[in-house]
């Protein structure tokens, strides 16, 4: 009895973590080509973080939009219908990347 118990607890502590560490697979559902730089892109693992309300960075979301949409840095979930995972697998891009880390050098607390 005692070692089915302990299974049990095994067993629910196992599924309950695993949605902590989930990856989202975005690439399939994207382009390969960056539509702002116009250039392929390869496919990385990025972070992702709850929230990120778009009402409260909106300098930040234009930026995202026309710049860097597909930089390798901290992604919110918010920008993809509160997606719940804590990675990405998405399509990046070099110049965004590199528009990303400019743009966040000229803007700290953003």
């Amino acid at each position: 009895m005692f070692s089915s118990i302990r299974n049990l607890i095994l067993w629910v502590a196992f599924v309950a973590s695993a949605g902590c560490v989930s990856t989202a697979d975005l690439a399939n559902s994207q382009s390969s080509i960056c539509e702002i730089h116009r250039r392929p892109m390869g496919i990385q693992v990025v972070d992702c973080v709850p929230g990120g309300f778009s009402g409260y960075r909106p300098e930040y979301d234009t930026a995202r939009r026309t710049q860097f949409f597909h930089h390798a840095g901290i992604h919110f979930s918010e920008d993809y219908g509160y997606l719940h995972a804590s990675h990405l697998r998405v399509y990046v891009c070099a110049d965004c990347t590199k528009a990303y880390k400019e743009w966040r050098a000229a803007h700290p607390g953003q």
